[in-house]
């Protein structure tokens, strides 16, 4: 019988509570930020920078972002903090962009 391997990912642990996070992830955009905007600047923008790197979390990672200065951002995402300081200052043009992407990016059937 072999035995089971563990797999270590290398992914950052979430900052804040798993569940938290789901209910984050769940509510209302409008209330994603302001609930999100009650975290510590830190704490914020870490948790932005970990859904962004997630696809299902992008929208909740914009979100975010929004409620956060482009200084703070870059505290986390470094040189590429003007990018997602724009991308979440108009987020329904952002989502429709990375959808159309996807849309076109698609291998063929």
């Amino acid at each position: 019988m072999s035995a089971l391997k563990q797999i270590d990912l290398n992914e950052a642990p979430c900052p804040i509570d798993e569940a938290a996070l789901s209910g984050l992830n769940h509510s209302s955009p409008g209330d994603a930020a302001l609930i999100a905007g009650q975290l510590p600047l830190q704490q914020r923008a870490i948790l932005c920078q970990f859904c962004y790197e997630k696809a299902h979390l992008f929208e909740l990672a914009l979100r975010i972002a929004s409620t956060l200065d482009l200084p703070t951002l870059t505290t986390v995402f470094g040189k590429g903090a003007p990018v997602v300081f724009e991308q979440s200052r108009d987020i329904a043009s952002t989502l429709a962009e990375v959808n159309r992407r996807a849309l076109f990016d698609a291998p063929a059937p």
